[in-house]
């Protein structure tokens, strides 16, 4: 929930907001929350506002039409429009490595940087809001559902990968720094404390901001022990506790059993074992040292249980930039999209939105799926039969669903989703959806 400001905050605030404006950010009037030493607040894109306040200035006959479509164009296709700026109470070194970290690990399930302060201790930084919010205030909508947790995990955990692979811990892993996107996405979030490996000048004791309930017993008091384990561990109590509601010290975790408590529930046992190899008391009794090996054994969970047979998404695109992988830039090219598929399948059904940016009449449109570990895309290991299209309607867009069948059966990993839009001319992407 969001507050106004008081008019003491909003005269506090006064100087970052103008330079957020200098730098094409609207900073609102509204609070969304304090913690960790910082204020964050509600800011939306200059250019969004304008269009909107131009759509206002039109022709009274038709304001109301112009300023619905500039809210659909903005809000339905995703494109931040609101966004969060985030204000240390006090300017420190810490800030600086927060961006470096999102800057230099863009993830699907990592919390993007959308524009920040360039001096050289940053007094604000925009970053992507989430109004469903945190994990902590859904889990009830995760509590005996193990598998579902791991899967949705899956993302988290090789976010933490590429984070521990540049050099940074985020060392404050929790349900309420992770984060429940619009279309369902786990997002990790609020890397406030995240720590330089390299750097030997540990946060002081007496300002130790991570949490007690979630660090390894190891890095009680030693913070110079936290590292790649320590994160897998709070990844794999976080998981534990949406599971089952109750997050023990690792000497008690064999008390909380999830095949007793949800004899019913998919996987419980499976789950259960694989959390527990996790939360141990000393580090050398860890299974994972890395977030790497816990996201294999993760992926080979999942390949052995049965899914359900809903479909499920595979991947989500609204215009702006394409999602990458781990290490990846963002993708712009609609002939290699990268799809993660986590449980085997024999079908996919895809639903697609283009925008018509020429008057093409007729044409075709088909995608398929290539391996990933290809160098160049050969023969595809499936493809969809061509789907004919008119001249686009009115609002000149084309919205169609189409699916294909595989013939082997698709393995859990990464692939590359290609479209083919190439016979309908100047057309540009705006949603997709992906089943299997």
């Amino acid at each position: 929930m969001t507050r106004s400001l008081t008019k003491a905050e909003a005269e506090k605030f006064a100087d970052v907001r103008g330079a957020a404006e200098q730098a094409r950010w609207f900073v609102t009037n509204q609070y969304v929350g304090g913690g960790g030493g910082a204020d964050v607040l509600l800011a939306m894109r200059a250019s969004d506002l304008d269009a909107l306040h131009s759509a206002y200035a039109a022709v009274p006959t038709t304001w109301g039409e112009s300023l619905a479509q500039v809210i659909a164009e903005r809000f339905v296709s995703g494109r931040d429009v609101l966004a969060a700026i985030k204000i240390p109470r006090l300017r420190s070194p810490r800030i600086k490595a927060e961006i470096q970290a999102m800057e230099e690990c863009p993830h699907l399930h990592l919390v993007r940087l959308l524009a920040s302060d360039k001096s050289d201790v940053p007094a604000w930084f925009v970053m992507e809001y989430f109004p469903r919010g945190t994990l902590e205030q859904h889990r009830s909508s995760y509590h005996g559902k193990p598998v579902e947790v791991l899967r949705h995990l899956r993302g988290m955990v090789e976010a933490v990968a590429l984070l521990n692979k540049k050099g940074y811990f985020h060392r404050d892993i929790k349900p309420n720094n992770m984060f429940l996107a619009d279309d369902g996405r786990w997002v990790l979030g609020d890397l406030g404390i995240v720590l330089d490996a390299d750097d030997t000048e540990h946060t002081p004791e007496s300002q130790q901001l991570w949490s007690r309930d979630w660090i390894p017993d190891w890095c009680v008091g030693f913070p110079e022990n936290y590292d790649a384990a320590a994160e897998v561990h709070m990844l794999a109590k976080s998981a534990l506790y949406l599971i089952s509601g109750k997050k023990p010290r690792a000497s008690h975790v064999d008390a909380v059993n999830l095949v007793e408590m949800f004899p019913k529930a998919q996987g419980a046992r499976d789950v259960q074992e694989l959390l527990r190899e996790e939360i141990k008391t000393r580090r050398e009794q860890t299974a994972s040292n890395s977030a790497d090996e816990f996201l294999d054994k993760i992926d080979r969970l999942l390949r052995r249980v049965s899914f359900p047979t809903r479909p499920s998404p595979l991947f989500q695109y609204l215009q702006g930039p394409m999602p990458g992988i781990a290490g990846s830039e963002p993708q712009t090219d609609l002939s290699r999209i990268s799809m993660y598929i986590p449980g085997p399948t024999t079908r996919l059904f895809g639903s697609f939105k283009f925008k018509a940016d020429n008057k093409q009449e007729t044409g075709t449109f088909r995608y398929r799926l290539h391996s990933w570990t290809e160098s160049a895309l050969g023969k595809p290991l499936a493809e969809s039969d061509p789907l004919r299209v008119e001249n686009p309607p009115r609002e000149g867009a084309w919205s169609m669903e189409i699916s294909m069948r595989v013939s082997t059966e698709l393995e859990p990993a990464w692939y590359i989703l290609s479209l083919d839009t190439s016979s309908l001319g100047a057309v540009r992407l705006v949603s997709a959806m992906v089943y299997g």
